[in-house]
């Protein structure tokens, strides 16, 4: 048995630590072998379930990434077919996975953005998650329960991706795709973060001005955030006023702590009266 065959069957098992230990092990393996399927040992290990065994499957995974001569990142299992091992893993619903292989498509030319047929994956998986979501106000189910928040971890995964790259390339078209397929960029992204503030490191951007404008636009749509900022803006204001008077009466007290005389009482306007002068040649002590 060819070491690439007893390879294949322990990622069939989901024998992952074995797996590793032996590509590892093996300097002269083929990384880049097929099996009769045309699957590689990616595809492979995306496919079959970790079952528990994480990390080593994810360390396998990476250590195919990393390898420089590794060149079935795109490869999918059958000939002609629209699935990649990045549109694959979608479905495993495994955020940490997604992350691995985003951190490589640079390197590999991962495809994260689009399908063969040019439609936007996040789109794919918006639609998954609104289906789902559906589904559960019919019949809610305890897999619903499991399934719905990790596809809802992935999709937050591929938008901020999504984002990433937009900002990068200055795409406004890929943003509009993104709000087209359901995406909410005045929200912040799964890191917390805002599209606009991170756009704001370019400020000469395309994107830039196209989220400026988005915002506004939805600031000024939205009835209720409408009155929201309103509100807001006018407690900033009083708050500033506030701020203002608490300064002027703090900078006048340092003033006449340094200067006692401006703490003298201001002089009366009442003229004191004075005796008249005596008489010349009188004594005033006789009469």
């Amino acid at each position: 048995m060819s070491r690439e065959l007893e390879l294949f069957q322990h990622l069939q098992r989901s024998n992952y630590a074995a797996a590793l230990q032996l590509i590892k092990q093996t300097p002269d393996l083929d990384v880049n072998a097929l099996d009769q399927d045309h699957c590689s040992f990616l595809m492979a290990a995306i496919e079959n379930s970790h079952h528990g065994d994480g990390k080593p499957r994810y360390d396998f995974i990476e250590f195919l990434l990393k390898h420089p001569n590794f060149v079935h990142a795109n490869t999918p299992t059958k000939m002609g077919s629209p699935l990649g091992p990045f549109q694959c893993a979608l479905l495993e619903d495994d955020p940490h996975l997604m992350k691995l292989l985003f951190q490589y498509k640079d390197s590999k030319h991962i495809n994260v953005l689009y399908h063969q047929d040019n439609q936007l994956i996040y789109a794919e998986q918006a639609e998954r998650v609104t289906s789902i979501q559906d589904s559960q106000k019919v019949n809610y189910t305890l897999d619903f329960a499991y399934i719905l928040p990790q596809k809802e971890k992935v999709l937050a995964v591929l938008l901020h991706q999504a984002v990433s790259i937009a900002l990068e390339q200055d795409d406004t078209t890929l943003l509009q795709g993104l709000v087209d397929a359901g995406a909410k960029l005045y929200e912040p992204l799964h890191d917390g973060s805002f599209p606009l503030d991170l756009a704001r490191k370019k400020p000469n951007s395309q994107v830039f001005r196209w989220l400026s404008d988005y915002r506004q636009k939805y600031i000024s749509s939205n009835h209720a955030t409408l009155l929201a900022t309103k509100q807001l803006t006018s407690e900033h204001a009083e708050r500033a006023r506030t701020l203002i008077a608490d300064h002027t009466e703090r900078t006048r007290k340092l003033i006449q702590g340094a200067f006692k005389f401006f703490d003298y009482p201001a002089q009366s306007s009442t003229v004191t009266s004075i005796n008249p002068a005596p008489p010349a040649g009188k004594n005033p002590g006789n009469h």
